[in-house]
């Protein structure tokens, strides 16, 4: 770990510091820019100017950049217009490798993930399974108060680690008790038809709420409604308890 000055931690430190991923081959995100920003705990919106705006390596790596130790940090790609925004809770310690999983923009996830201006879209992240069909011992997880997580969504064998949620068909209409089938497919990963109102420029805040292993305690995200029509949004979330 690099020596800092008390009350700080390195987000993103040597060797590497952090990796952007574009798509399943792993490799570096091209034309892709990067900026960190502090943000607001109660809703996510940014303070001030930019903390950093690292240049990403051939190969997606970058840093080490200087973070504060409990304050609550954005991290935004931009590429060929769309903006993928990472809302993370609050950094510990230093982290050397913070993965900011995306895709190129008209492949993978990008291409069966309904977009609008009216509906956000987000990915809920946490490498440990989420589980949905173990009664007590069940995790809640939700978005605005509704939970995202059930014995049909997130069964414990299915291995849930990423949690898609939006506006499937974008009418306005949701259905969070079964899964998506196309996302469903996919090993560790499920998907709710799920309407979380958007503006452009953003007007409300989107809170996620986490729940483990149903007895807590209940950690939250909040950030900015930013709309789907060239926005997507991925809330990581620890896997361990404070």
């Amino acid at each position: 770990m690099t020596d800092m000055p008390t009350g700080y931690s390195v987000v993103g430190t040597d060797g590497p510091a952090g990796v952007v991923l574009a798509g399943a081959l792993c490799a570096g995100a091209a034309g892709t820019s990067l900026t960190i920003w502090r943000v607001k705990g109660s809703n996510g919106r940014r303070i001030g100017h930019p903390v950093a705006t690292p240049a990403l390596a051939t190969d997606g790596s970058w840093g080490p950049v200087k973070a504060k130790s409990g304050k609550r940090y954005e991290f935004v790609l931009e590429q060929q217009g769309q903006f993928h925004h990472f809302f993370y809770e609050p950094f510990r310690r230093s982290d050397h490798l913070i993965r900011l999983l995306t895709n190129v923009p008209g492949t993978s996830f990008d291409l069966i993930l309904s977009r609008s201006p009216n509906h956000a879209d987000l990915i809920m992240v946490r490498y440990k399974e989420l589980w949905g069909d173990q009664g007590p011992e069940n995790d809640v997880l939700t978005v605005n108060g509704t939970n995202v997580i059930n014995a049909a969504t997130s069964p414990i064998s299915h291995r849930t680690n990423a949690m898609f949620a939006f506006d499937q068909g974008s009418d306005g209409v949701s259905n969070v008790s079964t899964p998506i089938p196309v996302f469903f497919g996919i090993p560790f990963v499920s998907a709710v038809d799920l309407f979380v109102p958007a503006a452009s420029p953003p007007t409300g805040t989107v809170r996620v709420d986490l729940t483990s292993r149903g007895s807590g305690p209940t950690r939250e995200v909040s950030f900015p409604n930013y709309p789907s029509s060239n926005n997507t949004i991925t809330v990581q979330l620890n896997d361990f308890e404070r």
